[in-house]
């Protein structure tokens, strides 16, 4: 694990990335969720004020009404159980997931009846565009190679004007506590801090508009971040 004293970003180097993708494509939602059914209605059945999930969607939904954006295309990068996605479309959003776990990807589509745009991001080739594209705590586990391709694929597919929402652990704010906490896990490859994410999204085309640092009732540091595609 290292910590760069310029721009406070973390990162974890190894030779596990195999195994990671291995596990991500296959065996994730076991190991992770173990039941998807089960998990799925547990954490949805979360009183409102524990459910971090809940906080997500509403603050987003704040921020859309704010810069009156209505009825945006969504695509929800990297879904898991599918929680926010189910949540987002309850509240009558148009929203399509991407989910590479297989387990999870049948999840969404037959028992949630979410409608997926595509497996593996980097191999889709429609031309298909959204308003927004959102991805909560994912980008933290691609590498670096991974990630910059996902970077150029959402530039890609976001309409003129399109906003990006993410969620990363903030590796500062965790850092004052213990760096044995889940933000630093070997399979996170990038732990940002606000500066940090900053460079990278100027780096692909984002300008940042907002950034918020929340400490979550699940007792995670995150950064929720804002940006705008430039044109």
């Amino acid at each position: 694990l290292f910590n760069c004293l310029v721009c406070d970003h973390f990162f974890n180097i190894h030779k596990h990335e195999k195994f990671l993708n291995n596990v991500y494509h296959q065996n994730y939602s076991v190991y992770s969720y173990k039941k998807i059914n089960e998990s799925f209605k547990k954490i949805i059945s979360l009183p409102r004020k524990k459910s971090s999930n809940f906080n997500r969607v509403i603050n987003l939904r704040k921020f859309l009404k704010k810069k009156k954006i209505k009825n945006p295309k969504i695509l929800d990068y990297g879904s898991g159980t599918g929680v926010f996605t189910y949540l987002m479309k309850n509240l009558g959003f148009n929203i399509m997931f991407c989910e590479k776990n297989i387990p999870c990807y049948n999840f969404l589509k037959k028992e949630l009846n979410i409608k997926p745009f595509c497996k593996d991001l980097l191999k889709i080739k429609k031309n298909t565009k959204f308003d927004l594209i959102t991805s909560n705590k994912v980008l933290e586990h691609l590498s670096n190679k991974v990630l910059f391709k996902v970077l150029n694929k959402f530039r890609k597919l976001l309409s003129k004007r399109g906003v990006l929402y993410i969620e990363l652990p903030d590796g500062p704010s965790a850092s004052k506590i213990s760096l044995k906490r889940q933000e630093f896990f070997f399979e996170h490859f990038n732990i940002f801090s606000r500066k940090s994410i900053k460079i990278l999204l100027k780096d692909f085309g984002f300008k940042v508009l907002k950034i918020q640092k929340v400490y979550e009732v699940n007792k995670k540091f995150t950064l929720r971040i804002f940006a705008q595609k430039i044109n």
